[in-house]
C-alpha cells in the first residue's frame, strides 16, 4: 500500500509486450488491407460526387479523416495512407488489440489485490493500471503502423 492507501500494483510490462507483440505483427497486413478499402470506398464516394469519411474511434462513430473528392492524383496515395494508419491506430483493430491484451493481463493483476482493500479503491488503482496498458498498446500500435507505411 502507498502512503495514500491506495494498493501497489505492479505492472506486468513484460506480459503487456508479449500480448501486444501478438498485434503489432499483424499491422502490416491490416495498413494493406485498409488501404486498398479506403482506396475503393473514396472512388466510389467520389463517382457519386460525395467526399469520404473515414471513421473509427469507439463503435466506429467518429470522422477520423475526409478524403475529398476533388483530391489532386499526387495526394491521393499520401492521404489514402494516412487514413489507413489512422483506421488502424484508432479504429476496431486497436481497441480490440488493447481489450484483449486488457483480459490478458487482468488476472495477473487481481492476483495482487490485498485482501483489506475495499472495492471501490481497488478499482480505482486497477483502472489506472488498465490505462497505463491501454496506452502502451495504442503507442505500440502507431509505432508499428508508421513503420508498416515506411515499407509500402
Amino acid at each position: 500500500m502507498s502512503a495514500l492507501g491506495a494498493p501497489t500494483i505492479n505492472f506486468p510490462g513484460e506480459e503487456v509486450a508479449s500480448q501486444t507483440a501478438l498485434f503489432v505483427t499483424r499491422v502490416p497486413d491490416e495498413i494493406a488491407k485498409s488501404k486498398t478499402e479506403l482506396k475503393s470506398d473514396w472512388e466510389a464516394a467520389k463517382g457519386r460526387g460525395e467526399d469520404y469519411s473515414v471513421m473509427g474511434g469507439k463503435g466506429g462513430k467518429t470522422v477520423l479523416l475526409v478524403l475529398k473528392k476533388d483530391m489532386e492524383e499526387k495526394d491521393v496515395d499520401e492521404q489514402i495512407s494516412k487514413a489507413a494508419k489512422l483506421r488502424v491506430a484508432k479504429g476496431e483493430f486497436a481497441q480490440e488489440a488493447a481489450s484483449q491484451v486488457w483480459q490478458a493481463v487482468e488476472p495477473k493483476i487481481d492476483e495482487q489485490k490485498p485482501e483489506n482493500v475495499p472495492g471501490m479503491i481497488w478499482d480505482k488503482a486497477k483502472g489506472k493500471v488498465q490505462d497505463k496498458v491501454e496506452g502502451q498498446v495504442a503507442a505500440s500500435i502507431e509505432t508499428a503502423c508508421d513503420e508498416a507505411l515506411k515499407k509500402q
